[in-house]
């Protein structure tokens, strides 16, 4: 397939030619790493390093006697060594000038090193002559440039750590004092480049080739990675541009190698590409190595890295069994670990599998290709669970996956109080009962304090007995099985119950007792010792308090005056002044409100209305009924006697319907019996009819038919009996009367001064001023023409 890969690589966009050249050199400013001079009236000394610059040629000192120097400037080659030096240019300043009237004339030369021995009788040894430093038009000239690639380059091919300049002016020359200057010591602007190093860590969909295992991808198009990196990316470098080429050929045609190139980025760096579709075959091995360049170099190969294509899924699934976990009948306990075993069912080269409870997302090696895998699970919650398995190639190819399901139990033993009404400072025998098989022992702990120990008995129950604080304490259990599993934990509260109890003849808890009125005993009894008086309240009234006699006891008596639900809360205190927990206690009186009933306004029915008389009649629920007190809409009370019987008959008339034009009443009944005993109140709704009179005219009504002016029409009608005259107001002004006519009717002129919103209310009245219901007219009255 390798054999027709360079024109789908190019194809595929991958360039094939070789890297674009890149700017991978460095140019630095080098200083020479030590200088010097020698002084001819001083010839056996050196003067190493001294500042001010150093002489050249003749020069005076203070005491104007002549002198001659040379200057030797050396640099230190040993961070160029393995590097190529592209360019090296040398630099002169000078400082001072004896005559900027006299032409230069100085030379440069290349020396044997300076060494101790090294002064004006023994300069070092010249050894070549090099091009004369180029000054600039200025005098003194602060740059002169003098070309030293060549000398460099030599010195680093000859293996030598450093270079020695000599400064000076021609012998020949040399005591003309017009020659003469003083220059800053040398520097060379240097420009070189390492060589890449070859690249490293190389890989092949993310499988690394140092590994030393054979190397199986199971992707066509697999992903190829080296890294690359650059001496010269440190300082003072930094960030060297490369570029990659990738080689690759199948192991058994190496002359089918192709190469392509990876675009340039700054090393070090990973270079990554992707195979070309169609470039490798399923089944087949292949080689690739990784080169670098900077544009200057280029690194040596990488050593290839080998791997052989598998694109083929394992053609089945895993098989999932256990010895611990299973479906029906369930096995498997919460907290309790257990084994599955994955095989690969017959596929050969399978070298792991994924598993999970949700996702197969673990892997484990199977213990050999084609093997199986055992793992330990530890089940957290009962109920229904399962596991889903893929086993995976040695090219990381994974099959469909496999369930299995179970069911998990819950492994936790059970707790029961056998003593929940146990006094504070009591002891509570707990039974308990285990959730693991062959439970051996329990360990438990009260308010998460120290650890104990119980021995289960062949049934794998247990009795103990702890004894928690008043305000209850966590009682924490599990079991240890006989082989040393571990249960489930179970945390339950234990309650102390040092709410008194409270207990009535006449009026049961939750229950409907003695009828209203009746006197009933209640009965405080102690659940803690030292009990000295109890606290009650009744129905969200005040505290109040009962001493408690030698036995802890005590009985109040209350008289419910009401029906429903009453609450009486109590709890007690000891000498000490330890409060219990509190008792609620509800109970409900009955009833025994009088029944009423009216022929003439059935209870929530419109009927009569105002002033008309109805007929009421009361009879008895309670015994002995003398009389009646009723009252009306919170009026005041009134009474009525009862017949032998116990009955009672009212006639009664609502009176007028007031402002708020509402004809409901609520009579409010309550029985008086001989002994004194008053029941509670029935309620009784009556509704009276409004008979408010009909409002209409001739011409306003709400769509504006009259205008400002026009004169008008009302026509009243009454519909209360025994009505004399029509009650009206216009617009909210004062009350005015109509007679009503012999026909019920009577009419009202009006004419509008002013438009718009207008309304009318009316109501009738009868001689002795009874009232019915009020009606009304919204008019809209247009503005005049």
């Amino acid at each position: 397939m390798l054999g027709g890969a360079m024109a789908l690589l190019v194809g595929c966009g991958i360039a094939m030619a070789a890297p674009q050249a890149a700017q991978a050199s460095y140019t630095s400013w080098v200083a020479a790493s030590s200088w010097a001079y020698t002084d001819s009236r001083d010839a056996d000394a050196l003067h190493v390093g001294e500042a001010g610059g150093l002489p050249v040629g003749t020069w005076l000192d203070a005491a104007g006697k002549h002198h001659m120097s040379r200057a030797y400037f050396t640099f230190d080659l040993r961070p160029y060594a393995g590097k190529q030096i592209l360019r090296a240019m040398g630099v002169v300043d000078e400082i001072a000038v004896n005559d900027c009237g006299t032409a230069r004339d100085w030379e440069l030369w290349r020396t044997d090193p300076v060494s101790s021995a090294t002064d004006w009788r023994n300069p070092p040894a010249e050894v070549e002559r090099l091009d004369d430093p180029v000054p600039s038009p200025a005098c003194p000239a602060h740059y002169s440039e003098a070309l030293l690639t060549g000398v460099f380059q030599r010195a680093l091919g000859e293996g030598r750590e450093s270079v020695t300049l000599e400064l000076r002016i021609p012998a020949d020359r040399e005591g003309n004092p017009h020659l003469g200057r003083r220059v800053a010591p040398l520097h060379v602007s240097m420009t070189a480049n390492a060589t890449p190093d070859a690249p490293t860590e190389l890989s092949v969909d993310a499988k690394s080739c140092a590994s030393g295992d054979p190397l199986w991808v199971s992707d066509l198009r697999p992903n190829l990675r080296a890294l690359l990196a650059d001496p010269d990316s440190a300082p003072p470098g930094d960030a060297e541009p490369l570029t990659a080429t990738f080689a690759l050929w199948p192991i058994d045609q190496p002359d089918a190698r192709v190469e392509w190139t990876y675009g340039q980025l700054s090393a070090p760096f990973y270079a990554s590409t992707t195979v070309p579709a169609g470039a490798i075959e399923d089944g087949k091995s292949y080689a690739f190595a990784v080169r670098s360049a900077d544009g200057d170099a280029e690194s040596q190969w990488s050593a290839p890295c080998s791997f052989t294509v598998d694109s083929v899924r394992p053609r089945v699934t895993p098989t999932i069994s256990s010895e611990d976990f299973q479906d029906y009948p369930a096995k498997g306990y919460v907290g309790v670990p257990g084994t599955f075993t994955f095989t690969a069912n017959g596929v050969a080269d399978v070298v792991g599998f994924y598993w999970g409870e949700w996702l197969p997302g673990t892997f484990v090696a199977a213990d050999r290709p084609g093997g199986s895998a055992t793992v330990t699970w530890t089940p957290t919650s009962e109920g229904p669970a399962s596991i889903r398995v893929m086993s995976v190639d040695r090219a990381g190819n994974t099959s469909d996956s496999a369930s299995y399901s179970f069911r998990i139990t819950s492994s936790a033993p059970s707790v029961q109080d056998t003593t929940p009404d146990a006094w504070p400072g009591d002891a509570h025998t707990l039974l308990i009962r285990a959730g693991l098989p062959d439970t051996a022992s329990y360990a438990y702990s009260l308010d998460d304090g120290a650890e104990q120990t119980v021995t289960a008995a062949a049934d794998g129950t247990a009795q103990l007995s702890v004894t928690p604080k008043l305000t209850g304490s966590w009682f924490s259990i599990h079991g240890i099985g006989a082989a040393g599993q571990v249960s489930a934990t179970t945390r339950v509260f234990l309650t102390v119950q040092s709410a008194p109890i409270v207990t009535s003849t006449q009026f049961p808890q939750n229950g409907v007792g003695a009828p209203v009125g009746t006197e009933g005993v209640f009965h405080f009894a102690p659940r803690m010792s030292g009990v000295t008086q109890y606290l009650y309240s009744y129905d969200s009234g005040p505290w109040q308090t009962v001493t408690a006699g030698q036995d802890g006891a005590a009985d109040i008596t209350l008289r419910p005056a009401t029906p429903g639900t009453h609450r009486l809360v109590v709890y007690s205190r000891t000498t000490d002044g330890v409060d219990s927990m509190r008792t609620a206690y509800y109970f409900s009186p009955a009833s025994i409100a009088p029944n009423v009933d009216s022929p003439d306004y059935p209870e929530g029915i419109e009927a009569g209305g105002p002033g008309i008389t109805g007929r009421f009649v009361f009879t008895p629920v309670a015994d002995d009924v003398v009389e009646y007190v009723y009252s009306v809409n919170g009026g005041p009370e009134q009474t009525i006697a009862a017949d032998p019987m116990g009955w009672g008959v009212l006639d009664w008339a609502p009176p007028g319907i007031g402002e708020d034009n509402s004809g409901l009443f609520i009579m409010r009944v309550r029985s008086r019996s001989g002994d004194g005993q008053v029941s509670d109140a029935r309620e009784y709704w009556i509704v009276a009819a409004l008979l408010a009179p009909g409002v209409e005219s001739d011409i306003f009504d709400p769509f504006g038919t009259a205008k400002v002016g026009q004169p008008g029409v009302f026509t009243f009608t009454s519909h209360q009996p025994d009505a004399v005259e029509f009650v009206y107001s216009i617009d909210g002004g004062p009350q005015q009367t109509l007679p009503v006519g012999s026909d019920g009717r009577s009419t009202l002129s009006f004419t509008a001064d002013s438009p718009y919103s207008h309304d009318v209310v009316v109501r009738t009245r009868r001689a002795d001023g009874v009232t019915s219901g009020s009606d009304f007219l919204s008019f809209w009255v247009a503005p005049a023409e």
